[in-house]
Formats: structure tokens, sequence, C-alpha cells
């Protein structure tokens, strides 16, 4: 079995990383979305310990939906990023969290767009506008907080749903990237030239190799007009116990 790469090995590292965060919540319950429920949720300040704890609802501000409403994907080579944050409740009690516009970004090209994204320091939800049609991502940055990692993972189901009924045309798929695969996804040039690139030269596999004997074999003595340079291959058998 292939050992795994340095992306993989990171991404799996990430993984791991959000569940020991989950794990160190005990309690849950269920989470309403809008008319619905789910079994997941995001973590809320309890009044009693100032912990967080699973089971908030998940909602968009008003400006946010105005945002989404709005969004218009561009046409290529142009990628429009609108994100989205968490923002946790500060009232003890409260039972939601909101997603706010964090910002938005107009780019030339898939590099641009990718390089939007890598200086990002937090997680975000990002709503991905490119080749006229427009796709929701969860970047998440190798550097974000562990806090922030769990939260923003637990709400992107919750968060997702409440985008795409904002905005119907919003794809069904939800994207996880970190930097590189924002960078494979976005920037096809870059893209291109990893796939693209030499493949590294792998060792050939040794085997078995005839053994030469060089020089005059001695039988060949015999003969006057045998040339001194003749080379012979010699298979040595050996018989099995008991032949004789």
């Amino acid at each position: 079995m292939s050992e795994l790469s340095a992306r993989e090995r990171a991404i799996a590292a990430l993984n791991k990383a959000e569940e020991d965060a989950r794990s160190e919540f005990s309690s849950s319950r269920p989470v309403s979305v809008g008319s619905g429920s789910s079994s997941g949720g995001v973590p809320r300040r309890t009044a009693s310990t100032g912990k967080s704890a699973f089971g908030a609802s998940v909602k968009l501000s008003t400006e946010t939906i105005d945002a989404v409403k709005a969004f218009v994907a561009p046409a290529a080579p142009a990628v429009g990023l609108l994100l989205l944050r968490v923002d946790e409740p500060e009232t003890p009690g409260d039972d939601s969290v909101t997603l706010s516009e964090a910002g938005s970004h107009s780019c030339a090209s898939g590099a641009e767009a990718a390089d939007a994204l890598a200086a990002l320091d937090e997680p975000r939800f990002v709503l991905v506008g490119r080749s006229g049609r427009t796709e929701f991502a969860y970047v998440c940055g190798s550097k974000a907080a562990r806090k922030l990692r769990m939260l923003y993972s637990t709400a992107k189901k919750d968060g997702a749903a409440q985008c795409r009924s904002a905005l119907p045309s919003l794809g069904s798929v939800t994207h996880e990237w970190d930097e590189a695969d924002a960078r494979d996804q976005l920037d096809a040039s870059a893209a291109a030239a990893a796939r693209t690139a030499p493949a590294a030269a792998k060792p050939k596999a040794t085997g078995r190799t005839a053994v030469t004997i060089s020089g005059q074999h001695p039988v060949m003595s015999l003969f006057g007009n045998a040339s001194s340079s003749t080379s012979t291959k010699k298979k040595i058998v050996i018989p099995p116990r008991g032949a004789y």
C-alpha cells in the first residue's frame, strides 16, 4: 500500500482535530432549522456554565439573505466570492447562531480568487460564483483555530441549507476546501501545471540476472581455432535429494 502524500496527511490530521473537538462536548439535542430539524448543531453559550454545547439553530441575518439573493455568478474567467461568518449568540440562553456577511470579492481570475481564500485567517462559508453557476464551499485553512474549525464544521450542513433556501439556484454539493484544494479547484493554470509536471523517475525493479562466465570455456580449449574471448552462460542444476 502506497504511503499517504503530505497533503493527504494534513487533511487527515485536520479531520481528526475536528472529531477530537466534537468529543469534548458531551451534551447535545436536536437543532431546528427553519421548519425542519436536524441532529447536528453548532456550539452556543449556556446560561449555567458559560461553556459551549450542541443545540443551536442556524439562521441568516436579514442583510445576509438580501446579499445571498442578489449574488450572481459571473462569466468565465471571472470568479465572484461572497464570504459568510458564523456569529455565536452573546445573550445567555439564546438558542441560535447567525450567518453574517463577511465581505465579497470580484476576482478577474481563478488564481486571484484562490489568493483571496488563502489569505483568510479564519474559516468561512463561501458562495463561489464561476462560469455562470454558484456553489457553496466551507473553506478552512490548516492554521485555523481548533474551536473555529469545530464551530464551522458542525454548522456547514444547516448553513448550506439556509443559503439554498434563499438562493434556489445554489448547487447541491457542499465543498470542503483548504488552501491547496481552493487552488486546485479555482486556479486552472496551476491545476494544469500539476497535471503536466513530469513524474519522478521510479527505480527499476531488480530481478534475477543470468550469470555470465567470461573467458575461454575449458571445453573450447580442445579446439585450436577457439577464440580466447568466447563468453558462455552456464546453468548450474542441483539434483533433488535421493536422485542417485
